[in-house]
């Protein structure tokens, strides 16, 4: 990719890099010129290990997914992965999707306070949400699919979420099913959940009491 010269494109507003099976990394000078990227999807990479920390130089990234990287493991909590978003001023829509090796949601996403809409979908190996996500104000709509060992949401209110889908996530399924698991009250006032494509009802006793 450095000799590409995608440093140069200072205009480039959409990007794609996909299927390339021999990408082991994304070099961070490729990244530092693209100030007027908006859209960047990483897709089929299934030898790239880790991200770019040129990533941060995408101040103007709106929407951002990155699916099918099977070798790739952001669950580290250090400097560098939080490092990463944090440029990411602009970012509105994140989507993760089939990852095999993550056990846990990037840190460093929480530095990403413009976001909007969240999606996560077939990281088998996800078995709980960050605590953090509450922290994103903006947050409007979170959606989890095919994360069979997720047990558990975040423990406390995400006051601008309007809508939470989730699909084919078993263990998740009791929450929304019972209504008295401890997970509940942070989302009987969200005014949308789907469960399994199914929209559950909320009852006023539910709102009334957080």
């Amino acid at each position: 990719m450095s000799q590409l010269g995608l440093q140069n494109l200072t205009c480039l507003e959409h990007l794609t890099i996909e299927n390339c099976p021999n990408l082991s990394s994304l070099p961070e000078e490729s990244f530092r010129g693209l100030r007027s990227l908006r859209f960047l999807s990483i897709r089929g990479c299934g030898s790239l290990t880790s991200l770019s920390l040129g990533l941060q130089y995408l101040t103007s990234l709106e929407e951002l997914e990155i699916e099918e990287c099977r070798a790739l493991d952001m669950s580290d909590c250090d400097e560098e992965n939080s490092l990463q978003f944090r440029g990411l001023k602009s970012l509105r829509r994140l989507k993760i999707g089939y990852m095999p090796q993550l056990e846990s949601i990037p840190d460093g996403i929480h530095e990403a306070k413009s976001l909007q809409d969240l999606k996560i979908e077939g990281c088998v190996a996800l078995k709980t949400l960050p605590e953090w996500i509450h922290e994103l104000k903006l947050l409007q709509r979170l959606d989890i699919s095919d994360c069979p060992e997720l047990n558990s949401l975040p423990q406390g209110c995400m006051n601008a979420l309007q809508i939470l889908e989730i699909y084919n996530c078993p263990k998740l399924l009791r929450i929304c099913e019972t209504r008295t698991s401890m997970d509940w009250p942070f989302i009987a006032h969200i005014p949308h959940v789907y469960v399994d494509r199914k929209k559950i009802t909320m009852h006023a006793a539910d709102i009334s009491s957080l």
